[in-house]
């Protein structure tokens, strides 16, 4: 599951892409668009359980529509199979607006 992924996602606004690193019980990701998002998960049997923290340095809006002021961040809770994990499509729940995501394994860590 550890790994170096390939992001691309879609929310009410467009769609976008990034890359993100899953590793040592830590996510940390960056977008296109200047989004920073960290956190932390742990895995629950066939699940990853966590929650991240999406900010964009400077300010600017989210792939929802949302703006979000310069230091602001919103947090998300991540729970899903683990098998989700490289190539397939699953939501999350940001800022109460559904973002589809979809992980490409690039490389182990």
């Amino acid at each position: 599951m550890s790994g170096f992924y390939r992001m691309d996602y879609m929310g009410t606004t467009g769609q976008a892409a990034g890359a993100v690193a899953i590793v040592n019980n830590k996510i940390a990701a960056l977008d296109i668009g200047g989004g920073q998002i960290v956190g932390t998960y742990t895995e629950e049997g066939d699940h990853l359980v966590g929650e991240i923290s999406i900010s964009i340095q400077g300010g600017g809006p989210l792939i929802t529509g949302q703006n979000l002021a310069s230091g602001q961040s919103v947090k998300v809770p991540v729970k899903l199979p683990k098998s989700q994990l490289d190539g397939h499509v699953f939501m999350l729940p940001v800022g109460g607006q559904p973002v589809s995501v979809r992980l490409t394994k690039i490389s182990d860590l």
